[in-house]
């Protein structure tokens, strides 16, 4: 995965996939963002993150058409070890994530993609 991240042991299961990640201390997604407390922003999480991961595991998987029920619960820092939970639903046109750090659920939501089969 070229944004940066650690991607480490994955293990995809049909619809379900689970992935370790750990986030580099000197990624760019933390400049101004912000001084003496980096945050990874949301975006970075989703765009760089989880719609990659998505899209590798599942091919068919098109653009992201919209995202729904976000939540974001906790900050995630440099250094934080992650474990990124994606498990496709319905139609297979949407993708569940959650992002936990520390056993809890920092980061979730649905992405619904484009082009992916009934």
């Amino acid at each position: 995965m070229s944004a940066g991240f650690e991607v480490g042991a994955a293990r995809v299961e049909g619809d379900r996939a689970t992935v370790a990640v750990r986030v580099p201390d000197g990624l760019p997604y933390f400049d101004g963002h912000f001084d003496g407390r980096p945050v990874l922003p949301a975006v970075a999480q989703l765009e760089a993150l989880v719609v990659p991961l998505c899209r590798e595991f599942w091919r068919d998987l098109a653009a992201p058409r919209r995202m729904v029920r976000l939540k974001f619960r906790q900050t995630i820092g440099p250094g934080s070890e992650l474990v990124v939970r994606l498990e496709r639903k319905g139609d297979k046109r949407a993708v569940a994530f959650s992002i936990e750090r520390a056993g809890d659920v920092a980061s979730s939501g649905t992405i619904e993609f484009a082009g992916a089969p009934p």
